[in-house]
C-alpha cells in the first residue's frame, strides 16, 4: 500500500503568515528592449539600396511611382510591430496579460432637428473595413442643439489588432478617415431618436495586448490562482521546480494564499501540539515513562492521554490511515472574500458591512425583495459559497499533487472544526 500524504485544511487557524516564507513575492514586468521600425526607415533603406539616378527622380516628381515604394514601407512597419509584439511576448519578463484596447470615439449629426437624444452605452462601433467592433462605455448626450458628442469606446476583446489607427494625413496632404466609421448597434433614448447620428474615429485606438502571459502559464502547466497578480504569476512560470520539502510547500502555499490575505499555519503530525501519545514522559514516580525532570516543552501537558479529550491549547487525536505516516496538515484561515451566500441573521445594517470598498470584498446580503439594482452590493443566494476562497482551494490542492512526493495522495478539507 503506497504511503498516504495528507494535507488537511481547516478553518481555524489562528497564527499569522510567516514572514520568512523564504520566497519573493512577485517579479515585475520589464520594459522589452525591442524597437518597431516606422515606414521612413525603410524608405530610407529604398533610397540607399536602389540607385540614385533611378530612385531621385520618382521620389522628387509626384504621381512617379514613388508612391508604391511609400505604401510597401507602411505594410513593413505594420510587420515591424507585429514582429516586436511577438517577440517581446515570447519572453516572459515582458509579457502581458490580455487587455482591451480603448478609444475616443465621436457621434454626429448634420443638424439638429431630432433635438436632443442621447447614443447610450454599450452601443456597437465597428471599423468598416474588417468588422472590428467596440463598445462605447459611457452615454453620449446630445442636448437640442448639440452636434457632436465624444464617449469612450472598449474593443469587445482583447488584441493588439484592436489598436486601429484614427484619423491622418497622407504624404499628398489628404485626410485619411479614423478607421472606426461604422454603427453596428444603435442604442438611443428616446428609440430612434436621430437616426441621421453617424460615428468617426480622430485618435488611435490604444492599449490592447494580447495575452502571451497567459500562454507561458499553460506551457509550463502553471494554473493561475485566484486573485494573483501578473506578476506573482511571472515569478512562477519562471521559477525552477520547487518540491518536495517543507520550505518548498510554504513558499508554494504562500505564493497562493498570500495574495488572498489567507494566512495559514503547517503542522506535521509528530508535533506536540497536533497530538499527544500513549507513552509520554511522567513526572510520578512510579510510572513507566518516569522522568525526574519531565520534558520542557510549554506545549506539553503531563496530565494527557486521556480518552476524548479536546482543547485547542492541548488536541487529542486519532490518527487515522490518512494521516499516521508521512502527512502535514496545512490550517488557513477562512476569511471572506467574495461570498455569494447570506446569513439569516447577519448583524449588518448598512452597505459598507457587507462591501469593502478599498478591498473589493463581499458577503451576501440577506435581503428577499430587494431591488434589483443594488449597485456594489450582491444580493446572497441560497447554499451561496466563497467563490474566490473556493478557487483558492482549487489551485492549493492542485498544486500540492504536483508537488507532493511520487505514490503520495492529497486531501483537502477547509470545512473541519478541530
Amino acid at each position: 500500500m503506497p504511503t498516504t500524504l495528507f494535507y488537511y485544511l481547516t478553518t481555524d487557524a489562528i497564527s499569522l503568515l510567516s514572514a520568512d516564507a523564504g520566497f519573493p513575492r512577485d517579479a515585475a514586468k520589464l520594459t522589452c528592449d525591442i524597437l518597431p521600425y516606422n515606414q521612413q526607415f525603410f524608405l530610407d533603406v529604398i533610397d540607399r539600396l536602389l540607385p540614385d539616378d533611378y530612385i531621385e527622380p520618382i521620389r522628387l516628381n509626384p504621381d512617379s511611382g514613388y508612391e508604391i515604394f511609400q505604401a510597401t514601407a507602411k505594410v513593413a512597419e505594420r510587420l515591424s510591430q507585429a514582429i516586436t509584439h511577438v517577440g517581446c511576448g515570447l519572453v516572459s519578463l515582458y509579457a502581458d496579460d490580455p487587455t482591451f484596447a480603448t478609444v475616443p470615439v465621436t457621434f454626429y449629426r448634420a443638424d439638429d432637428s431630432a433635438g436632443a437624444v442621447t447614443v447610450k452605452a454599450n452601443t456597437l462601433v465597428s471599423v468598416g473595413a474588417n468588422g472590428r467592433s467596440f463598445r462605447t462605455l459611457e452615454d453620449a448626450i446630445f442636448g437640442a442643439s448639440d452636434l457632436s458628442k465624444t464617449v469612450t469606446a472598449q474593443a469587445i476583446a482583447p488584441g493588439y489588432e484592436y489598436n486601429v489607427p484614427g484619423q491622418g494625413t497622407s504624404a499628398g496632404g489628404e485626410l485619411i478617415e479614423g478607421s472606426i466609421d461604422t454603427i453596428t448597434a444603435m442604442l438611443q433614448d428616446p428609440a430612434y431618436g436621430d437616426p441621421t447620428i453617424l460615428v468617426k474615429q480622430q485618435v488611435d485606438a490604444a492599449g490592447g495586448t494580447s495575452g502571451f502571459l497567459e500562454g507561458h502559464a499553460a506551457n509550463r502547466g502553471v494554473v493561475r490562482a485566484e486573485g494573483e497578480t501578473p506578476d506573482a504569476l511571472r515569478l512562477r512560470i519562471r521559477t525552477l521546480p520547487d518540491t518536495i520539502t517543507p520550505a518548498a510547500f510554504r513558499r508554494l502555499i504562500s505564493r497562493i494564499l498570500s495574495p488572498l490575505g489567507i494566512s495559514y499555519t503547517i503542522y506535521e503530525t509528530w508535533q506536540i501540539d497536533y497530538m499527544t501519545c500513549w507513552d509520554a514522559p511522567s513526572p510520578n514516580a512510579g510510572t513507566p515513562t518516569y522522568q525526574a525532570v519531565p520534558p520542557t516543552d510549554p506545549a506539553f501537558n503531563t496530565d494527557l492521554f486521556a480518552y476524548d479529550y479536546h482543547s485547542d491549547t492541548y488536541p487529542n487525536r486519532w490518527l487515522s490511515i490518512d494521516d499516521y505516516r508521512g502527512s502535514f496538515i496545512v490550517v488557513f484561515d477562512l476569511v471572506t472574500i467574495a461570498d455569494t451566500g447570506f446569513a439569516w441573521d447577519d448583524p449588518g445594517i448598512a452597505p459598507e458591512d457587507f462591501y469593502d470598498s478599498s478591498t473589493g470584498r463581499f458577503r451576501g446580503v440577506p435581503v428577499w425583495s430587494a431591488d434589483s439594482d443594488t449597485g456594489t452590493l450582491f444580493l446572497g443566494v441560497l447554499d451561496g459559497t466563497d467563490t474566490a476562497v473556493g478557487a483558492a482551494t482549487s489551485a492549493l490542492l492542485a498544486a500540492l499533487n504536483e508537488a507532493k512526493l511520487a505514490g503520495f495522495s492529497a486531501i483537502v478539507d477547509y470545512n473541519h472544526d478541530w
